[in-house]
């Protein structure tokens, strides 16, 4: 039997990946800094309402085991047993992630010094692998170093499901299963049985297509919603000018995408377009808009896009006005929803515009003028 560990024990970790391997009879393992989720798993299962293009359904969850992360590194042996490690952890926690790792990279270096490991990195962030390399690169010895480079993989994937509770620790999930996980190619571990699972060429590229078609008018809807103050997606989604608003987005980022990534309509198509669930689930809008100080920011979701449509003289008034809904989102649960109204509050909006989006000047005083419509 496969072992798997996951490090990160909350929604996407739960709901969707620990659900999916403990379908397919790996042993699981999940490993969490949070004592709350820790003790919440040791109960035993968690339930996952999974919808899908075609049906609706219930899975509970009870083949795994959970550990604390601390300084004995109690899960050792678990990650010398493991197949795969998969991270659904925010991008900002990943840097924590590797160095806690480290002891356990040396300990396989030395009791399976012939193993190949694959690590998955799961977030909406692009660009990361290079990055945690270097990291890694900067944090150990060079013997464990030349090691790391022929025995750890890190890949990067493309999340194209959505997963939500009411916490990280919550044993009720509801999962929206109606499109694969895109996982970085070659990998050393088969997957062929895992439900969600698709190994692809290209990801670097096609997880920033991914992220400005899916995740932008995504967020962009959440912003609006909030704006016009509805409590989920589906809600926003309903409201005939959001839906109008939308379109726009979607096109402007379509041309954005076809100037600077070349994709063909179908390899758009198939990467972005999404089945239709058979029954909505009420997606919070709090969850699609968490930490706008990351979604606002230059290479992501809505301003990547303006940053090329600004390259290629495209059109961005929607994408502009997007960004402007994202500076009002004020969300007393969100530390960096407060974060950010304090930037704007202490230095003024243009001064906090240029900051949080990275954008020129240009583009920041029509962010502004829309700003100061709303």
């Amino acid at each position: 039997m496969n072992n798997v560990l996951i490090i990160g024990a909350g929604k996407l970790g739960k709901g969707f990946i620990g659900e999916a391997f403990e379908k397919a009879k790996w042993n699981v393992t999940f490993l969490d800094k949070d004592s709350k989720v820790i003790k919440k798993l040791a109960e035993g299962s968690y339930q996952v309402d999974i919808s899908t293009s075609d049906k609706v359904y219930t899975r509970v969850v009870k083949n795994y085991q959970q550990i604390l992360t601390s300084d004995k590194h109690n899960e050792v042996d678990s990650f010398l047993a493991s197949d795969l490690v998969m991270i659904p952890v925010y991008p900002e926690d990943l840097k924590d992630v590797f160095k806690y790792l480290i002891i356990d990279f040396k300990k396989m270096m030395e009791e399976k010094s012939n193993k190949k490991l694959d690590i998955i990195l799961l977030t909406n962030k692009i660009y990361l692998v290079s990055k945690i390399k270097k990291f890694l690169s900067e944090n150990v010895d060079p013997d464990l170093n030349s090691w790391l480079e022929t025995h750890i993989f890190i890949h990067d994937a493309i999340i194209r499901r959505s997963t939500s509770a009411d916490s990280n620790y919550a044993l009720k999930l509801n999962s929206m299963a109606v499109a694969s996980l895109l996982i970085e190619k070659p990998l050393h571990v088969d997957l062929s049985k895992v439900d969600w699972m698709e190994p692809i060429e290209n990801v670097p590229t096609l997880k920033e297509v991914k992220i400005y078609a899916i995740n932008g008018p995504h967020a962009a809807t959440a912003f609006f919603g909030w704006y016009k103050h509805y409590t989920t997606i589906p809600e926003a989604q309903s409201d005939h000018e959001i839906q109008e608003f939308i379109k726009c987005i979607n096109e402007e980022i379509y041309n954005v995408c076809q100037k600077e990534f070349n994709l063909t309509a179908a390899e758009y198509d198939h990467l972005t377009k999404l089945p239709t669930l058979k029954q909505e689930v009420p997606d919070p809008i709090k969850r699609v808009a968490y930490d706008p100080l990351r979604k606002l920011s230059i290479n992501d979701r809505l301003c990547g896009p303006i940053r090329l449509s600004e390259k290629y003289g495209l059109d961005n008034e929607c994408l502009i006005k997007a960004v402007a809904l994202g500076l009002k989102y004020n969300d007393e649960d969100d530390p960096k929803s407060q974060e950010m109204q304090e930037m704007i509050k202490t230095k003024g909006a243009l001064t906090a515009i240029k900051e949080i989006t990275g954008l020129d000047d240009s583009c920041a005083n029509k962010i502004l003028a829309q700003y100061e419509k709303l």
